[in-house]
C-alpha cells in the first residue's frame, strides 16, 4: 500500500525550505550577503537564471502556503487590507521621510512625526490641530513599520532604516517612481468598476460620454526633465470616447497624458518614474532589446536606418543602440520621433550625427522619404486601447510598402494567455514562465501582471496583450502583416519581449 501523499501545505513548506537553500548557497558561494533588512543590502541580489527560478519557485510557494494558512476569511481581510497599504508609502513620499534621518541612526518614531509635520505646516496653525496631525502621522509610520518600511526593533522605541527607506533615501529617482504611483495611478484603481458600469450607461442611451466636471489638483514642483514618456501620442487634447478610473479620479474628459501634459511638474514626474523603473526591472531597461534580438542580422549590403517611435525627448533607447556593440557596424542613423520635440535636432551621440530627432505624431502617417529599415516601438503600444493601436500601427504600413525589406519591433510585455490560433504568432521555446509561450506561471507571479494589466485599464483604457491579442492586433491593422519571431528578454526572466512583425509582399 502506497503511502499517504503530503498535506499541500507540507508540499509547499518543503518547496520553500529546497529552493531558499539553494539561494543561500549561491550567495555563500559567490561572497553574496543573505537577504536582510539592514541598509546596504543590495536592491537586487545578481542571481544566475537557475537560482532565480529557484527564487521565484521559493516566493510562489510561500505566497499559495500563505493563502492556505489564512483559509477563506483570512484571505478576503487581506485582500480588503491591501486597499489602505499605500497610504503610508504615500505619506513617506510626500514628507520625504526617508530623508528626515540620517541611514545608520535612529529617532523616536513621534519626535520623526514632529518633524514631518513641522515642515509642511504653514504659519499660524493652531497647537490643536498640530498635535493632531503628528498623531496621524504617527499612526502612518507604525504602518509603515509594520510594512517593513522602516525598522523599529521594539513597540514604541525608536525606528531606523531598513534596506528599502534607505534605498530611497539614497536613490532620489526612486521618490518620482513612487510619487507618480500613488498620486498618478493608485487614484485611479478604485474608479475601474465604476467607469465600466457608466460606459454600459452611455452606451446604453447614447452615443456620447457623460463629461465629468474639470477639476484642477495642485501637485508639487517636480525636478524639471525632458524626459517625457514615450506614449505621448496626440497632437491636441481630446475627449475620450471610453471612460476610464482615471476620467472618474480627476473629473475630467481627456486622456492620462493629455491631463499630464496640462501640469508639466506632474508630467515630468511621471517621466522621471518610468525611466527609473525600466531601469530598476529585468528586461525593462533599454539594453534589454539589444540584447534579446539579433540586430546585427538584418544587415545586408547597407547599413540600417532605425526609426524609434514614441521614443521620448531623451531618447534612451537610441543612444544605448548607438553605443553598443552595433553602433559602428550595422546604423547608418537612429531618428527619434516624439509628439513634444518642437524640431529636428541632431545631438552627438558614439559617432556625430547617428542620433537625430523628429517631432512625429504617431496618429499620423509614417513620412515615407525617412526609407527607414526598422520601426522600433518601446512600451508604446500597451498604453493604447486596441483601436488606437491599429491606428498606429496602420501608419507605418505605407512607410513598410516603400522598403521591402523594413519590419516593426515592438519591444512590450507579452503576458500570459491561451495558445495562440494558427497563423498569428509563431510558437515560442517553452521557457516554464509563460508570458512569450511555454508553460502558464506560478499565481504568484501572474498576479504581478494582472495588476499591471489592470493598471493599464485603470488609467488608458488599454491591456497588457498575450499572443492571441497581439496577433489579433497586428492582424486588424492590416491583413498583410505577420509576426516573423517572438523573442524573451532578460533571457526569459522578464514578460518584456521583442515582437518582429513584416508585411507580406508579393
Amino acid at each position: 500500500m502506497s503511502p499517504a501523499p503530503q498535506p499541500r501545505t507540507v508540499q509547499l513548506a518543503s518547496s520553500i525550505l529546497e529552493h531558499t537553500t539553494i539561494l543561500e548557497s549561491f550567495l555563500h558561494e559567490n561572497g553574496l550577503p543573505s537577504p536582510s533588512f539592514d541598509p546596504g543590502t543590495p536592491p537586487k541580489l545578481p542571481l544566475s537564471p537557475e537560482v532565480e527560478k529557484s527564487l521565484e519557485m521559493a516566493l510562489s510557494s510561500l505566497d499559495e502556503l500563505t493563502a492556505l494558512l489564512m483559509g477563506p476569511m483570512g484571505w478576503l481581510l487581506n485582500q480588503i487590507g491591501h486597499a489602505f497599504d499605500l497610504a503610508s508609502l504615500h505619506a513617506m513620499y510626500r514628507y520625504k521621510v526617508p530623508s528626515k534621518f540620517p541611514v545608520g541612526s535612529k529617532i523616536p518614531i513621534r519626535a520623526l512625526s514632529k518633524l514631518c509635520v513641522s515642515s509642511a505646516s504653514g504659519e499660524g496653525v493652531d497647537k490643536g490641530t498640530v498635535a493632531d496631525s503628528e498623531d496621524k502621522m504617527t499612526r502612518l509610520m507604525q504602518h509603515a513599520v509594520s510594512n517593513y518600511l522602516l525598522l523599529q526593533e521594539s513597540p514604541g522605541g525608536p525606528v531606523s532604516h531598513t534596506a528599502l527607506s534607505a534605498m530611497v533615501a539614497q536613490v532620489p529617482g526612486l521618490y518620482y517612481w513612487i510619487g507618480s504611483a500613488c498620486e498618478d495611478m493608485w487614484p485611479s484603481a478604485p474608479h475601474v468598476v465604476h467607469a465600466i458600469m457608466q460606459n454600459n450607461l452611455n452606451n446604453s442611451t447614447s452615443n456620447s460620454i457623460t463629461p465629468p466636471s474639470e477639476t484642477t489638483t495642485n501637485h508639487e514642483n517636480a525636478k524639471s526633465s525632458s524626459q517625457q514618456p514615450a506614449s505621448s501620442g496626440r497632437t491636441a487634447p481630446q475627449p475620450v470616447t471610453t471612460l476610464t478610473g482615471h476620467n472618474l479620479a480627476e473629473q475630467t474628459t481627456v486622456t492620462f497624458f493629455d491631463t499630464l501634459r496640462k501640469q508639466p511638474a506632474r508630467m515630468a514626474r511621471f517621466g522621471n518614474a518610468m525611466s527609473v523603473m525600466q531601469n530598476m526591472m529585468p528586461g525593462f531597461d533599454a539594453t534589454a532589446a539589444l540584447e534579446a534580438y539579433d540586430w546585427a542580422g538584418l544587415v545586408s549590403t547597407t547599413k540600417l536606418t532605425v526609426v524609434d517611435v514614441g521614443g521620448g525627448q531623451n531618447g534612451d533607447f537610441a543612444h544605448a543602440l548607438a553605443a553598443s556593440k552595433h553602433g559602428d557596424t550595422i546604423l547608418n542613423k537612429i531618428v527619434v520621433q516624439d509628439l513634444d520635440l518642437k524640431k529636428t535636432e541632431t545631438t552627438d551621440s558614439k559617432r556625430s550625427g547617428i542620433v537625430e530627432f523628429m517631432h512625429h505624431d504617431f496618429f499620423s502617417e509614417q513620412p515615407v522619404w525617412l526609407d527607414a529599415d526598422v520601426y522600433f516601438l518601446r512600451m508604446v503600444l500597451h498604453d493604447w486601447s486596441d483601436g488606437d493601436c491599429v491606428r498606429i500601427l496602420r501608419g507605418l504600413v505605407p512607410a513598410l510598402e516603400r522598403k521591402k525589406k523594413g519590419r516593426i519591433l515592438i519591444n512590450d510585455l507579452v503576458v500570459p494567455g491561451p495558445p495562440p490560433p494558427s497563423g498569428l504568432l509563431p510558437s515560442a521555446t517553452s521557457d516554464g514562465n509563460g508570458p512569450a509561450g511555454g508553460g502558464p506561471p506560478s499565481r504568484y507571479i501572474e498576479r504581478q501582471m494582472r495588476r499591471q494589466d489592470l493598471a493599464m485599464m485603470a488609467m488608458f483604457d488599454s491591456k497588457e496583450r498575450n499572443e492571441e491579442q497581439w496577433g489579433a492586433v497586428i492582424k486588424r491593422a492590416d491583413e498583410r502583416l505577420g509576426v516573423k519571431s517572438v523573442t524573451r528578454c532578460a533571457g526569459g526572466m522578464s514578460p518584456m519581449a521583442v515582437i518582429e512583425v513584416v508585411l507580406e509582399q508579393e
